[in-house]
Parts: C-alpha cells; structure tokens; sequence
C-alpha cells in the first residue's frame, strides 16, 4: 500500500495523482475492513468485547469512514456510485446491524450471532471492495496507457520537426557558403587575371 501512495508522489498528471490516492484510500479501507472482519468475530466467539477492544475497535471504524470519505472526495464520479452501491443492499445492512449490536452490548455481551456467519457476511463486503479496487486500477492503468502513448507519439513529431528544421538549417548553411564562396572565387578570379 505504500508502494501505491508513493505513485501518486511520481506523476505530475494531477487527474492520475487524484486517482491513484483515491486508489491509496481504498486500499487502506478494504484492508481496515479485513481486521473488523477479524475483530468482531472474535468478539462474537467470546461472547463479549474488553474495554480495551472496543476502544482498538472504535477506533478502527473511526479510521476506515475516513480512509472512505478520502475515497469519495478523490474518485471520480462513477467509482463514488460504484462505491455507493457496493456498500448498501440486505447485506450490508446486516453487518452494520450487528456492528451496533456488538458495540452496543460490547460490556454484558449475548451477542447471539455466530461468528463464522459474520465473517462470511463481512467477506462479502471485502470482495465489493475488491471488485471496486479492481476497477479503480483498471482505469488507472487503462488511461496511463493512453498518456503514455500520446507522449511517445508527441515524442516522435517534436523529433521529426527537429530533424526537418535541422535540415533545412544545414540547407540554409550551404547555400550561403556557395554563395560566399562564388562570390569570393569570383573575385579571386579577376585579381589573378592580368589587368591592361
């Protein structure tokens, strides 16, 4: 993940800079999400959650809104409804449900809900993640490529119009050195020829 914030340090393409930071933020809210997975099924398992996890746990939420917020404010318009849509629906619902229940009822515990089915329910939500990650990058990739090309082609016109202009600059030279030189030949001509 840092490999992909440092990218959006590399480019000077400011459309591409926002993308791959929006890319950074996803990234980092997909994997928070993979340790709520992991932490509430914990909780649940155990039946209750200590002080000092619920905190760790708050906190991880707190985290993850904000790497999604950083997310929404950087994508372009169709990740943000791609996101939209990948975290809403029955699914979704269920989890942020059981996300209350088990902050709500974190000190007393009887939380009711079987951890495997939590994990399975929160895997769900990961692979949405996942699926928008992937598009995300895509894109990147995709429109990367198409600067890239228009560079090289931009590249090879600048050379062409260098080479032309160098031509005709090398012409030019010629010709004004024959010139001069006719006209110096021309008068070392009459002052060798004997004058009457």
């Amino acid at each position: 993940m840092a490999f992909v914030g440092g990218l959006a340090q590399l480019t000077r393409e400011g459309d591409i800079t926002r993308r791959l930071s929006a890319y950074y933020q996803l990234l980092e809210a997909k994997d928070l999400a993979g340790i709520e997975r992991a932490m509430l099924a914990n909780a649940f398992a155990a039946d209750g959650m200590p002080p000092a996890m619920l905190q760790r746990f708050l906190s991880l939420l707190g985290k993850e809104q904000a790497f999604l917020d950083s997310f929404r404010v950087l994508a372009q318009d169709a990740s943000r409804e791609q996101l939209a849509q990948a975290l809403s629906g029955a699914e979704i619902d269920r989890l942020r449900e059981r996300r209350e229940l088990a902050i709500r009822q974190a000190d007393e515990g009887g939380y009711g809900v079987d951890p495997e089915e939590w994990f399975e329910w929160q895997t769900v939500k990961i692979g949405r993640l996942k699926a928008l990650e992937d598009q995300v990058v895509g894109a990147v990739i995709a429109d990367t490529a198409t600067l890239r090309q228009a560079a090289q082609q931009a590249l090879w016109q600048y050379a062409l119009i260098a080479l032309v202009a160098s031509l005709v600059a090398i012409a030019a030279a010629m010709l004004i050195v024959r010139a001069d030189y006719s006209a110096v030949a021309a008068r070392l001509d009459e002052h060798r020829q004997p004058r009457q």
